[in-house]
């Protein structure tokens, strides 16, 4: 049976704030049944722009059970968000990375908008 979603070993997340709303965009049609990697932009509170970036571990023999989120990634641009892995057997669609992303943000949940192209920031 194929996971969307459960707890994660997500890092810096002890005592961190959280904001109602923020605004999310996938850089790709992202379907139900989910795809191999996921990534686009957020914003929380109206701030600067910033970069997501999931995959899935396609790899079944992997030992991985939990997603592995990185919630301070630096970009080669210099760019600052969030960067993961969830474990293979995921479904990896918009549900699974709003709800990480949440969770490794801060915000209650997301708003889908129409933003930068996460390539063009990294």
């Amino acid at each position: 049976m194929a996971q969307t979603f459960a707890p994660s070993e997500c890092e810096d997340q002890v005592g961190a704030k959280k904001s109602a709303l923020a605004e999310i965009t996938f850089d790709i049609v992202v379907p139900e049944e989910g795809v191999g990697f996921v990534e686009g932009c957020y914003r929380t509170n109206d701030e600067n722009w910033q970069v997501y970036f999931l995959t899935n571990r396609g790899d079944e023999a992997s030992s991985i059970s939990v997603p592995i989120i990185k919630s301070k990634a630096i970009f080669q641009s210099g760019i600052r968000g969030v960067s993961g892995v969830v474990p293979a057997g995921w479904i990896l669609n918009k549900e699974t990375v709003k709800k990480l992303l949440a969770e490794a943000v801060g915000v209650d949940g997301w708003i889908e908008v129409y933003g930068p192209d996460s390539l063009m920031l990294k």
